[in-house]
């Protein structure tokens, strides 16, 4: 915020960029450990697993998406201020930018990644209210642009995304087998709490004593 006070705006659009991308990285941080330790966590704490992905994942999406926004509308001022594009090419650059991403995101959700990023619903509703944003400061009736068009379908194309990710998720949900409990009594260390398998090493010592004293 100093740095675009002082009219910095180059230093100011790079250092913006370090937030999209970082949260991204966080974001498959969470992916990659949550998937690693799912497992673990489904026998001693399952709990965590919907909040991890309902709240921390989803708030880490909602706050890279909302950043990566700003950072390609930060991209489009330096192509307008410094490179002297045109202020209709700087913003049709912008709104490509954002469809690739939009698409890359859809297609690694949707068909390369999905156990991993099945849960993520949130980032839909923040590029509309985004896109949505760019629209009406876009928008007028006797100078209606291409760039606004594009714009509208954009927010459409999510808009269709985003039911088509949610029905596809729900069936994902209805299709999943119901399997029963399984207990393994030879696996107590892995499948049992620590004092119950104590209790019954205790218990196992006892009776072993008991018999060694009974054929004396």
């Amino acid at each position: 915020m100093p740095m675009w006070d002082r009219h910095f705006i180059l230093p100011a659009v790079l250092f913006r960029w370090i937030l999209p991308l970082h949260t991204f990285y966080m974001l498959f941080i969470s992916y990659s450990n949550l998937n690693e330790h799912k497992a673990w966590l489904t026998i001693n704490n399952p709990g965590v697993i919907p909040w991890t992905r309902y709240l921390t994942q989803n708030g880490l999406a909602v706050f890279a998406w909302w950043s990566l926004l700003h950072s390609v509308v930060g991209f489009g001022i330096v192509l307008k201020y410094y490179a002297s594009v045109q202020d209709q090419v700087a913003s049709c650059i912008v709104l490509s930018i954002t469809f690739l991403c939009i698409i890359t995101w859809f297609a690694l959700q949707k068909f390369f990644l999905t156990k991993y990023m099945r849960h993520t619903f949130s980032i839909y509703p923040i590029l509309v209210l985004g896109l949505s944003a760019m629209f009406t400061s876009s928008y007028h009736v006797q100078n209606f642009s291409i760039n606004t068009a594009v714009c509208g379908v954009l927010m459409l194309l999510i808009t269709i995304m985003s039911f088509i990710h949610l029905i596809s998720a729900c069936q994902e949900k209805s299709r999943k087998p119901v399997v029963a409990e399984l207990r393994f009594e030879g696996c107590e260390t892995v499948y049992q709490p620590e004092g119950k398998i104590k209790h019954k090493i205790q218990n196992s010592e006892k009776s072993s004593h008991a018999e060694a004293e009974s054929t004396t």
